[in-house]
């Protein structure tokens, strides 16, 4: 479930904004089966106790496991900036 190697990258290196980031992580999700069993498995797990999403960024700095919160609580998230995709 994390960013592809290129997508961090770009963002790291101030290449891309975090809304361009975030865009284009939901992309990569979309395109990924794997990855989307994975989201449905932590939904699934969430929804019966606590789950944590654990990440190397320091606290309050921006990262896909934030992203990954909201798309867990709100499956729509995912989806809503790609329905004309589907």
């Amino acid at each position: 479930m994390a960013p592809s190697a290129q997508l961090l990258a770009g963002y790291k290196s101030g290449n891309a904004t975090w809304e361009q980031f975030t865009s284009l992580y939901k992309r990569e999700l979309l395109g990924n089966p794997a990855g989307l069993r994975a989201l449905e498995s932590l939904r699934s797990e969430s929804a019966a106790g606590d789950a944590a999403l654990l990440c190397y960024e320091p606290d309050g700095a921006p990262c896909h496991r934030h992203l990954l919160r909201e798309m867990v609580r709100d499956p729509g998230l995912l989806r809503a900036d790609f329905a004309h995709m589907l």
